[in-house]
Parts: C-alpha cells; sequence; structure tokens
C-alpha cells in the first residue's frame, strides 16, 4: 500500500483519479502480486485502496474480475467499497477465463445491488444492442470498452444515453440509441486527423490502425463484414509507410491537414475538401477535444497513444512483432 501510494503521489497533480487494476490476469502481473493475485488477498487489496483514499486529493477507484462464487464476488467488492473507493469496474470473466469465453453478464446485477458506489461493466460490449441489454438488465452506472475500441472507436460517440430513474423504480430504462457506428475507413481518418493534431508516435499509431484494419483480437462470435477500403488501402501498403505524414496521406487525408503550417487552421476551420473528412464523421468526444485544446506541432514531445498504449502493447523495432512492454523492457535488460 505504501508503495502504491508513493506512486500515485508523483501523478496526483497530473490525474482526475487513480484506478487500481485488480483485474488483469497475465503472468507479468500476477507474477508480482498485481492485477489479478489481488481478488485472493481481499484484505490486503483493501488496504490499497484504504490508504490511496485517505492519502489523496484525487477519487479513488478499482476494477476486478469475477471470483469464484458471485457471493464471493460480493464480499469483495463491498470490502472495495468500504475501503473508500469511489467507483468499481467489474470485468464479467473469471482471471483464467480469454478473450475467446464470453462474459458473464448475468452475474452483474447482485453485484449492482449491493453496492452505493457506481458499478461500471466490462466485456464484450461490441454493439449497441448489448449496451442497452446489460444497462437495463443490470441497473449498472456506464460501460467500459477496450478491444471494442479497436473494433470500431465510433462505439463511444454512438453509446446510448441513459435517462436516470428514481430510486427503486424497476420500470424499463428510457435510452436514446444515439447516431449509426460509422465506416472503420472513416473510423481510421479521423482517428489519423488527431494523431496529426497531437503529434502522435508514428509507431502507434501505425499499429492501432492495423489493428483497426483486422478482427484478431475479437471473439469468432463476434461477427462483422470484412471491412472495404478503397484500392491501395491494404495492410502491405500500412506496413509500408515510414512517418505518420506517410500513413496520414495513404488514407487520403487533405493535404492541408498534413502540413504542419496549415493544420491548425484547417482542422478549426475546415474548408470544403477538409469538412467532408472531419464534418459529421468526426466522432463528438474528438470534437469536443479539438474545440477546447490547443494544437501540438510536429516534433514536440509526444502525448501517449489514444489508443495503442491503452491496449498495452508496443511494436518490436528491429522484429516487427507486438510485444508486450514489460517484455520488451526485460529482453533490453537481458542483453545488457
Amino acid at each position: 500500500a505504501d508503495e502504491a501510494l508513493r506512486a500515485a503521489k508523483i501523478v496526483e497533480n497530473d490525474v482526475a483519479g487513480i484506478d487500481v487494476n485488480m483485474g488483469c490476469p497475465h503472468k507479468f502481473s500476477v507474477q508480482g502480486g498485481c492485477g489479478a493475485a489481488l481478488l485472493k488477498e481481499p484484505e490486503k487489496a483493501a488496504g490499497i485502496v484504504r490508504v490511496l483514499a485517505q492519502n489523496l486529493s484525487v477519487p479513488v477507484t478499482a476494477k476486478i474480475r469475477l471470483l469464484p462464487t458471485p457471493e464471493e464476488t460480493v464480499a469483495f467488492a463491498l470490502g472495495i467499497q468500504a475501503a473508500g473507493a469511489r467507483a468499481l469496474t467489474v470485468h464479467l470473466r473469471h482471471p483464467h477465463e480469454r478473450d475467446r469465453d464470453p462474459a458473464h453478464w448475468d452475474q452483474l446485477r447482485s453485484i449492482v445491488d449491493a453496492l452505493s458506489i457506481p458499478v461500471i461493466a466490462n466485456g464484450d460490449f461490441y454493439d449497441l444492442d448489448s449496451m442497452r441489454n446489460i444497462l437495463a438488465s443490470s441497473r449498472c452506472h456506464g460501460i467500459m470498452l477496450a478491444r471494442p475500441a479497436l473494433w470500431n472507436a465510433s462505439l463511444f460517440r454512438c453509446a446510448p444515453l441513459v435517462h436516470a430513474l428514481p430510486p427503486g423504480d424497476e420500470s424499463t430504462l428510457h435510452i436514446d440509441p444515439g447516431p449509426a457506428l460509422e465506416s472503420v475507413a472513416e473510423v481510421i481518418r479521423n482517428y489519423l486527423v488527431q494523431c496529426l493534431r497531437w503529434d502522435e508516435n508514428y509507431k502507434n499509431a501505425k499499429y492501432t490502425v492495423m489493428e483497426m484494419m483486422t478482427s484478431r483480437r475479437h471473439p469468432l462470435r463476434i461477427s462483422r463484414e470484412k471491412p472495404k477500403f478503397e484500392q491501395g488501402l491494404d495492410m502491405g501498403a500500412v506496413s509500408r509507410t515510414k512517418s505518420l505524414i506517410d500513413l496520414a496521406s495513404l488514407w487520403r487525408i487533405p493535404s492541408n491537414v498534413i502540413s504542419a503550417e496549415s493544420r491548425a487552421e484547417a482542422i478549426d476551420a475546415p474548408d470544403g475538401e477538409t469538412r467532408a473528412c472531419l464534418s459529421a464523421t468526426l466522432p463528438a468526444t474528438f470534437r469536443s477535444l479539438t474545440e477546447r485544446q490547443p494544437l501540438l506541432p510536429l516534433g514536440s514531445k509526444a502525448t501517449g497513444s489514444l489508443l495503442g498504449e491503452s491496449h498495452g502493447v508496443e511494436q518490436d523495432d528491429s522484429e516487427g512483432r507486438a510485444v508486450e512492454p514489460d517484455a520488451k523492457r526485460r529482453r533490453k535488460l537481458g542483453e545488457k
């Protein structure tokens, strides 16, 4: 707990909150007693949350997976709430389950009913129908997306709006459906515009675009038509790009958006050609950023990946393989 507090203090003034991840089941987490390993030590887990909540000026939240029984999950969640967590995200799989295993949506309602803090659902929400269903059936307070963000990031723009009901009201939730999903090509173009705006690291941007073009991270039961791209827009062409400018040019981003000299004016006050790329297809979350935040020129410090880094993978410089950051660091240390 003390080590967690020292780490949190470093970033306390730069973040809106601290989330304790108790759900990661991968070896690099659990072998050090982190991630899902904490599910087996409820007192230790609650102690970490308690120390953070009592000593930080920002809210503390937590993310967990399901324990062996629903009763154990509820008991663990109650302990986290009592320790001072302001919200709880539940990945609706057990630690031993992987992406190919369906999430257990039916286990969320008992957790929501037991807690007084907001509960957020995570696991297999690839479309608006699944979001509506979990919101209505569990009464949860929100939904967290991970892999679906690579499947189609416009899910964030299209997420249904839920109108709150009085406590105890069990009538059907009124949910506004929101706009339709964008095509994968539109999502990629809008993503690249934001990469230019924020001077995104080229390798992260390239990796993320390639992930958007494939379905390899998604369960087989999540079906979609193979994305159709214009001629010349394929994996081979993307892999041959050498810079963010190359990547943006390949995807037909207007030249005045690509140019560092005219980028601010083109994005903030688009002409007809640029507007065709940015207008209604620009996700609302991205649009709100562009309306409020200054541009970063190319060559300034990268601000971190919008999607790539959060997915926990990097592209290996030498061999082009995707590896987990911890594994990459360990390999480098071994070479030294």
